[in-house]
């Protein structure tokens, strides 16, 4: 870092040039001397550490054997120089970064742990094919962060000042994550075009600047990781007109976020200097995933400062507004207490009952298994047992190199449930018991405490691990309701009757008796996932098996029999919009995600336009409840959601036949209650990484070695 001991105002060395109209008046009162910005001011100090003769800046030249600063392009125009040790950089808040007009109340988030106090810009890099790339290769997401700035800086003017930044974040890295995000927030409080630039792309949301801002905006938040959180008061004064005063106390309780990274003060006589507008905000000791203040002093350029920078997209609330004496308006904020952006937002009860560690951080898992083989190798068949850490941020929970293969089976034949598990189970069960020690970037060991949260497994999997058989007359997985034959199919008739709950010891004893008598209401022994999980709760249905490619397609068949020429005129449809797809008339051939981005995003409108009015009204009801459980994070619409469903499940017969109440509908029926345990299927579901079977290439080539 070139500026490394910039607390020690002792040594600081300052170039000024002369400023004033003749810089070459004897009169001392006439010369009006002006400081380089700290950047150049690097760039001059190099050179002369050095003993070059010269040191080029964009449009000039020093020359620092005459200690003149010389124009390129005409060399009779130049200026005096001169070289000081000692002193302060700063005296002040720098007002273009203290007191920059901030867009108030950018976008409104919900209450607790909605996740949404992460800046948007960050997060559509985060989605883009470079930043799932680079977020996960430091080293390359530094030489981008590297490029970008370079390219910015010859679109906007400084350029030596952007190879000058380039240079420093190169050099660097192969370090620690610590150490690069260090250097960003360093080089972030410098006087330069980045910080400017950095919060206007932020404000703006400007995605023509993914490629060139996104890597050094992701690296700079990145900072937040490591950090310690500052509790306390900060300050900040803005000058805001009257619209945007109204605006906060208009608010007052709501929470509201900025987009751009804010930078405030810990001193309020600091803060109080600039604008007609006191910011004061209170930064509560609330335990946290994740770091809402970065106390910069020791590593700011200007410590002088004592500046706390706020992450973009911090989430905050209006307390209350007042006058003081001197006019000013004081505005009483504060910072959200939240979650960080991940999964972890969207769960439900269990994971936040689940145990945990005050003395270390915790780690969640997931299972995750299909029935089906996922490739063949030699004639034999691969069936994987994946798990992911619930705290992984989305979407890089649901990447290949985040999914962990925890065993699998390699055979001609289906894999035996007690060698196959026995062995994961027991890992599973120590992980628990002692937790795991990783070893960070810095090569500091850290310990973890470990839960488990759910396994996902398809119907196939269930029966084949004894949990349920799902195709008999009692193969419900929640509850006792009965089925009945109708042409030699099982299903399940609506009913207003509330049956009664299978629990976790209802699942233990009766597997323990139908160990002795081969199958008692469709449970056919006991299950290795006793040991580790509670059954029913904690083996949901996933939103992939029960929604897009079981009830959601079974709806398409019905569609496709009975309104034929609609598809062809859907089809012209979906070619018109920007979604992944196929023609509809090609449905046979979908794969998971191509279902489940019909269902999303363009399933309720195909069902206004091209659905006769009464088919489409009873589709909307299933697609509200869908889509409501999979953003769900919160209890307030059970009862309306519970009703909502009945009326679709009580109307699928009169549409369809008797033969349309399967044992899929009525699942439907313990929906709500699973997401209130579990969480939102947004959390969960595997069908984010296309039916859940690309999770596994990352491992194929190994076993065809």
């Amino acid at each position: 870092m070139a500026s490394a001991d910039v607390n020690n105002e002792e040594n600081v060395v300052i170039w000024w040039f002369n400023a004033s109209n003749d810089p070459w008046s004897s009169n001392e009162t006439d010369q009006k001397w002006i400081k380089y910005s700290d950047i150049k001011n690097e760039i001059i100090e190099d050179a002369y550490s050095k003993s070059l003769p010269y040191a080029t800046i964009d449009e000039y030249m020093i020359d620092l054997r005459r200690f003149l600063q010389i124009e390129s392009s005409d060399k009779t125009k130049q200026r005096q120089v001169r070289r000081t040790i000692g002193g302060r950089r700063q005296e002040c808040l720098r007002e273009e970064r203290f007191c920059y007009p901030e867009t108030a109340l950018v976008r409104s988030v919900a209450s607790y742990g909605s996740g949404d106090e992460w800046c948007p810009f960050i997060l559509n890099w985060l989605n883009s094919p470079l930043g799932k790339r680079y977020c996960l290769n430091i080293p390359e997401c530094v030489e981008a962060a590297a490029r970008g700035i370079i390219r910015e800086g010859k679109l906007i003017g400084p350029r030596s000042e952007a190879e000058w930044i380039a240079n420093q974040l190169i050099t660097v890295k192969r370090s620690s994550r610590k150490a690069i995000s260090k250097l960003c927030v360093h080089l972030f409080t410098r006087d330069s075009f980045l910080y400017k630039l950095v919060n206007e792309t932020l404000r703006e949301n400007n995605n023509d600047k993914l490629e060139t801002l996104g890597p050094y905006c992701y690296l700079l938040r990145d900072y937040g990781r490591t950090c310690e959180e500052y509790l306390g008061t900060v300050y900040r004064g803005v000058f805001y007109t009257p619209e945007i005063i109204q605006t906060y106390r208009d608010s007052i309780g709501q929470w509201k976020t900025w987009a751009g990274f804010t930078s405030t003060s810990k001193s309020r006589e600091l803060a109080e200097v600039f604008g007609n507008t006191l910011l004061v905000i209170d930064i509560q000791n609330i335990k946290l995933s994740t770091t809402r203040a970065y106390d910069i002093e020791h590593i700011s350029t200007f410590p002088i400062e004592q500046e706390v920078l706020l992450p973009a997209g911090i989430a905050f609330k209006t307390i209350k507004t007042e006058i003081d004496q001197n006019q000013k308006h004081i505005i009483y904020l504060q910072l959200k207490p939240a979650q960080s952006f991940c999964a972890s937002n969207y769960l439900g009860n269990i994971y936040k009952n689940l145990p945990v560690n005050s003395n270390c951080p915790n780690l969640t898992l997931s299972l995750h298994s299909d029935g089906p083989p996922l490739c063949q190798v030699g004639g034999k068949s691969i069936w994987p047992v994946q798990a992911t850490l619930i705290e992984l941020p989305y979407p890089v929970r649901n990447w290949k190199n985040a999914v962990m293969l925890f065993g699998s089976w390699l055979a001609n034949s289906k894999p035996d449930k007690e060698i196959l598990f026995s062995n994961i189970i027991l890992q599973i069960e120590t992980l628990l018991r002692n937790g795991i020690k990783i070893k960070n970037s810095n090569g500091d060991l850290i310990h973890f405490n470990m839960r488990i949260l759910f396994a996902v497994f398809d119907l196939p999997t269930r029966s084949h691990l004894n949990i349920i058989q799902y195709n008999g007359y009692n193969g419900r997985g929640n509850c006792k309701i009965p089925g009945n034959s109708v042409n030699k199919q099982v299903r399940f008739p609506y009913s207003e009757t509330d049956y009664a709950t299978k629990d976790h010891q209802f699942y233990v004893e009766t597997g323990r008796q139908a160990l002795l008598h081969h199958n008692i209401a469709e449970i056919k022994g006991t299950t290795p996932l006793f040991d580790i999980l509670l059954l029913p709760v904690m083996v949901p249905f996933d939103e992939m098996h029960l929604v897009y490619i079981g009830h959601f397609k079974t709806l398409i068949k019905y569609w496709d029999s009975m309104f034929s020429k609609v598809f062809q005129e859907a089809s012209t449809f979906l070619s018109s919009i920007i979604l992944p797809h196929v023609l509809l008339t090609d449905f046979t051939q979908w794969k998971a995600k191509m279902f489940r981005a019909f269902f999303l995003f363009a399933a309720a409108p195909f069902a206004v336009f091209y659905l006769p009015d009464r088919f489409a009204n009873h589709f909307l009801k299933y697609f509200v409840f869908i889509r409501s459980l999979h953003y769900y994070h919160s209890k307030p619409h059970h009862l309306e959601l519970k009703e909502l469903i009945k009326e679709y499940q009580k109307d699928m017969s009169i549409l369809y036949g008797e033969s349309s109440e399967l044992a899929i509908l009525h699942y439907h029926s313990h929906l709500i209650q699973q997401v209130h345990d579990l969480g939102g299927y947004y959390s969960k579901s595997n069908s984010n990484t296309d039916d859940g079977r690309a999770r596994f290439y990352v491992y194929r080539d190994r076993f065809r070695e």
